[in-house]
């Protein structure tokens, strides 16, 4: 769904335009390394993704998570920023993503 994209595999979902071809070497009828990709390339010489979510749950982003934004998607805070404030208070964040 979207303009350029590139789709193998079995149950994958793609949007956006012009993602990157990440399941090249997939046959048809088998899952590929990622259920859903949003692409963000500028043309077919030009392919990258926003954002790749894996079977496990993995969620991978090319930019900038951002917490606590407005209703609009607007504002908020850097998520590395909210992270670099609790290391720098003696805190930590475990595996399960709680403050220690």
């Amino acid at each position: 769904m979207g303009r350029g994209i590139i789709a193998h595999g079995r149950a994958t979902h793609i949007f956006g335009e012009y993602n990157v071809d990440s399941h090249a070497s997939v046959a048809g009828n088998n899952r590929g390394t990622y259920v859903e990709i949003v692409g963000n390339g500028t043309g077919g010489s030009a392919r990258s993704n926003a954002r790749a979510l894996d079977w496990n749950g993995n969620e991978r982003l090319a930019g900038t998570l951002y917490i606590n934004c407005g209703t609009d998607s607007t504002g908020g805070t850097d998520i590395s920023t909210a992270i670099n404030l609790i290391t720098t208070m003696g805190l930590g964040i475990d595996s399960e993503g709680y403050i220690t």
